[in-house]
C-alpha cells in the first residue's frame, strides 16, 4: 500500500503534464523505462510501479497527442506507414468477434499487446520538427544507456566474485532473484567460466538485452552525424559498452544479433569492406573479452554451433509447421500470447509458439501473418524507394539505422516475440515512425 501511494501521487502530477506537453510523456516514458523492470522487481507483488510508465506517462501522451492533431493542420504521412498500420489494426480488431474466442480478458490482454503501442509510430512522426530536436533527444538516450550497461555488468562481476545466486539474491531477495534470472540459469558448465542470466536494470535478460539491441542504432548514429566532436566520442564508447554488456549477458544469441545489426546495416549503405571490417572488429573484440573472464572459445563457438541448428528446427521451422496445423482463419486473440496465460484457469490451454510469425498466423490467421510480413517489409519498400533521391548523407545513416533495427527484429521474430515485450514494443515502432519523418528533419 505504501508503495502505491509513493508512487501513485507524482505519478498523477505527471500524467497531468504528460497530458498538456505529450512530447514531455514521451521524454519521461524513455526515461523510466529504462530502469522500470528493475524498479518493478524491487517492489514486487505492487503494480502501479510495474504499469507506472503506461500509465502515467504513454497514456497521457497519447489523450494529448489526440487533442494536438485535432486542433492543428499537420502533413499527412506516407502511405507506407499509415496503410500497413490501418490494415494491421483492421485485422486485429475483427478478431475480437472470433467465436474461437470465450473468454472476455484473453481478449482484452491479447488486444492491449497487440495494439497498445503501435500509436508510438505517429507520436514520433510529429514528435520533432527540426534536425537538432531529434540530435538531442537521441543523446538523452545515449546518456542513459550506461546505466543498464553498468548495472549488468556489475551483477556479471558480482557474480564472479561473491557468486551468482548468492549475489542476486543480496540485491533482489530469494523470490525476486529466482524470477528475474530465470531460475538461476546458468550455463557456465557449458564454456568453462561462469556464464549466467543477467537481467541489468530489467526484470529479467529478454528486455535487458532488447534494450542493448534498440541502443544500438542510437549509438551509431550519433557517432555519425552529432555536429559535436565530444558526444560523437562518447557515442562510441557507449556502442564498446553495449557490446561488453551484450557479450557478459548470458544470452547467447545477442552478441549475434548486434553483429547482425550492421551487416543488415552496412549491406543497406553498400558498404562491403567497412562490414567486412566491423564484423572483424566484433569477433576479436567479444574473442578477447570472453577470454579475459576464462570462457572458452572452442566451447562458446560450440554452444552456437548446436544452438542455431536447434532454433531453425523446433522454434523457425517447427513452430511455423505447427502454427499452419491449427488454423487458416485465426484462433483469436490472446491463443498465443505470453501475457494471456494470467486470463485462464487452465494455462495450458495457451499455445505457446516463442516465433512471432505463427503467434500472428495462430491468433489472425493467415491475413495476419500476411500483415505481419507487410508491417515489417514496408518500411524497406520506402528506403529504397527514397534511397537514389536522397543526397543528404545525415539521411542516409539515420534512415538505414532505423531500417536495419527493423529489419533485425523481422529477424529475430522468427525465434521470439520481443516485439511484444518491453522495451522493444516502445522502440520498434517510435524508431518506425521517425524513419518517415526523417526525410523532412534534415
Amino acid at each position: 500500500m505504501l508503495v502505491t501511494l509513493l508512487f501513485t501521487f507524482p505519478g498523477v502530477i505527471f500524467s497531468i503534464f504528460s497530458f498538456a506537453r505529450w512530447r514531455r510523456g514521451v521524454f519521461f516514458f524513455v526515461l523510466y523505462s529504462t530502469v522500470s523492470g528493475m524498479i518493478s522487481a524491487l517492489t514486487f507483488p505492487a503494480l502501479i510501479p510495474m504499469l507506472a510508465k503506461e500509465i502515467f506517462f504513454l497514456a497521457p501522451a497519447y489523450g494529448g497527442f489526440i487533442y494536438f492533431i485535432t486542433h492543428n493542420k499537420l502533413v499527412k504521412p506516407p502511405p507506407q506507414l499509415w496503410i500497413p498500420i490501418s490494415v494491421s489494426c483492421s485485422i486485429v480488431l475483427v478478431q475480437l468477434f472470433n467465436p474461437n474466442l470465450d473468454n472476455i480478458l484473453l481478449a482484452v490482454i491479447g488486444l492491449k499487446v497487440w495494439l497498445f503501442y503501435i500509436p508510438v509510430a505517429f507520436l514520433s512522426f510529429y514528435m520533432f520538427r527540426t534536425e537538432i530536436e531529434l540530435i538531442k533527444f537521441l543523446r538523452v538516450m545515449l546518456l542513459i544507456t550506461p546505466i543498464p550497461c553498468v548495472v549488468g555488468i556489475i551483477q556479471y562481476i558480482g557474480g564472479l566474485t561473491f557468486g551468482y545466486q548468492e549475489f542476486m539474491t543480496a540485491i533482489y531477495g530469494a523470490e525476486t532473484a529466482f524470477n528475474v534470472t530465470q531460475g538461476f540459469t546458468d550455463f557456465s558448465a557449458d564454456v568453462g567460466a561462469l556464464y549466467v542470466r543477467i537481467p541489468g536494470t530489467f526484470s529479467f535478460i529478454t528486455p535487458y538485452t532488447g534494450y542493448l539491441l534498440a541502443m544500438v542504432p542510437v549509438s551509431y548514429i550519433l557517432w555519425k552525424i552529432d555536429p559535436s566532436p565530444s558526444w560523437r566520442t562518447f557515442a562510441k564508447v557507449v556502442l564498446l559498452l553495449l557490446v561488453v554488456s551484450a557479450t557478459l549477458s548470458g544470452s547467447r544469441g545477442t552478441s549475434i544479433f548486434m553483429a547482425l545489426f550492421f551487416v543488415i546495416l552496412f549491406c543497406l549503405q553498400g558498404q562491403f569492406f567497412t562490414l567486412l571490417k566491423v564484423i572483424l572488429l566484433l569477433l576479436g573484440l567479444g574473442s578477447l573479452l570472453l577470454l579475459s573472464v576464462d570462457i572458452s572459445l572452442v566451447s562458446m563457438f560450440g554452444l552456437l554451433v548446436t544452438l542455431i541448428p536447434h532454433y531453425l528446427d523446433t522454434i523457425v521451422l517447427g513452430g511455423l509447421l505447427e502454427a499452419f496445423s491449427k488454423t487458416l482463419f485465426g484462433l483469436g486473440l490472446g491463443t498465443n500470447t505470453g501475457a494471456a496465460r494470467y486470463a485462464m484457469e487452465n494455462q495450458g490451454a495457451i499455445f505457446a509458439i516463442e516465433n512471432y510469425y505463427a503467434k500472428s498466423y495462430i491468433e489472425l490467421g493467415l491475413l495476419g501473418l500476411l500483415m505481419t510480413i507487410f508491417i515489417f517489409l514496408s518500411p524497406l519498400h520506402y528506403y529504397i524507394k527514397n534511397k537514389k533521391l536522397c543526397n543528404n548523407p545525415k539521411v542516409k545513416i539515420v534512415t538505414s539505422s532505423f531500417v536495419a533495427f527493423i529489419l533485425l527484429i523481422a529477424i529475430h521474430s522468427f525465434k521470439g516475440w520481443q516485439i511484444d515485450l518491453d522495451p522493444i514494443n516502445f522502440y520498434f515502432w517510435f524508431y518506425y515512425g521517425l524513419l518517415f519523418r526523417t526525410y523532412t528533419l534534415f
